[in-house]
């Protein structure tokens, strides 16, 4: 797979962590986080060089980050020289949910914050260090061949990137302009800042890369469905409403089905050791039945396509599970 930096993607995260930095930490309570003080204090400094006011007022209002993935999915869909291309995920899940975005605002701040604090020079100037963190993330990468996912759903939507990025928490999947992104944080398990180490990602791998296959499919066969009883249930047994900012009863479809294969194929991959945790821990975080609804995707070859599968089986096994 293809694993690198993104320098769209560390511009965007750098300025929202140093703005939610000035906010003590209350623009998106736990989102961001120092993990690497030095490199991030670095940034913090161009940032003063480069930021207004106007621009703080516009990611206040929520114009950039009126959800979790909308910061990645304006970056990843700027050209070389800032500008906003316009493409379906955008229009989507960004422009057409988002009252404070605008496009020619963010272009124009943008550019100012490239020229006034010289980020280009300063992204340059750190790439020893990005891929020093690069490769500690090879190496704690399970082998898992990328055809793995296109053979669970029966095609392929796209070439398959890894993003590593800084500032922020938690990660992401994306398909835009024919790309699936899975953008991953660094996630630094050692107290030394400078030798990275990194959790296995197996689960994620699979769980981010499967967003684009079920976003569509949960649009065409579940939008109108609520699940009412199983949104509740994860609320009160430790959904994470703060980093699930936009989940309802109705949006809860997609990561409860994501986390349920994430599970199932890492089941084929990983130790019964680490299944039990990962069980453990969606359980924690409020998915009480993945494990469950996991065990249904043994039956997936029995239909001629993934979204017969989905439509007859998966929808109404869920549906039922709602039920109860």
């Amino acid at each position: 797979m293809n694993i690198g930096f993104d320098k769209r993607l560390e511009l965007l995260y750098g300025i929202l962590y140093c703005v939610n930095k000035d906010m003590n930490n209350t623009l998106h309570p736990g989102l961001f986080i120092e993990e690497i003080p030095s490199y991030c204090n670095e940034f913090y400094e161009i940032y003063k060089k480069g930021i207004n006011d106007e621009f703080i007022e516009l990611i206040k209002n929520k114009g950039i980050n009126s959800s979790w993935a909308a910061p990645a999915i304006i970056a990843l869909s700027l050209d070389k020289n800032y500008n906003i291309i316009e493409n379906n995920t955008l229009f989507e899940m960004v422009a057409n949910n988002n009252p404070y975005y605008d496009k020619e605002k963010i272009e124009k701040y943008l550019k100012e914050f490239v020229e006034k604090s010289n980020y280009e020079e300063f992204y340059n100037d750190h790439k020893q260090f990005y891929n020093n963190i690069i490769q500690s993330y090879k190496e704690s990468m399970n082998e898992v061949n990328e055809n793995v996912i296109e053979n669970f759903y029966g095609y392929k939507i796209g070439e398959m990137k890894i993003n590593l990025y800084n500032f922020t928490t938690g990660s992401s999947g994306l398909l835009i302009n024919n790309i699936q992104y899975y953008n991953q944080r660094v996630d630094n398990i050692n107290e030394d800042e400078n030798n990275f180490k990194f959790k296995n990602k197996i689960n994620t791998i699979f769980h981010e890369f499967s967003h684009p296959y079920i976003a569509p499919l949960v649009k065409k066969y579940c939008n109108n469905i609520y699940l009412d009883n199983l949104f509740e249930e994860a609320k009160e047994k430790g959904l994470k409403t703060d980093v699930y900012q936009t989940m309802k009863a109705n949006t809860i479809w997609d990561e409860y089905i994501v986390r349920s294969i994430a599970l199932y194929l890492q089941s084929k991959y990983d130790s019964k050791e680490n299944i039990e945790k990962r069980i453990e821990i969606e359980k924690k975080n409020g998915f009480v039945h993945v494990e469950e609804i996991s065990k249904i995707f043994d039956s997936k070859d029995n239909y001629s396509n993934f979204e017969e599968f989905f439509k007859d089986e998966l929808v109404p096994f869920i549906v039922d599970l709602n039920k109860k």
